[in-house]
């Protein structure tokens, strides 16, 4: 399995948001599952940047 960084999916989900290239195209340039793509795309839209923060580096409130 395949580990992207915080900027590979920041440009994954940019490319996308910029509406030049498909998931399909995406994911095939960086070797990725469709599937994965469309989830970091639907994560961001949602949370924003703390859908890449892992989980562990997050404060408690």
């Amino acid at each position: 399995m395949a580990k992207f960084t915080l900027s590979q999916k920041l440009d994954a989900v940019t490319r996308y948001q910029n509406g030049s290239e498909s998931v399909r195209e995406i994911a095939k340039s960086i070797h990725a599952n469709k599937s994965v793509v469309l989830n970091w795309i639907k994560q961001y839209e949602y949370h924003g940047l703390l859908a890449f923060e892992k989980s562990y580096f997050r404060t408690i409130k």
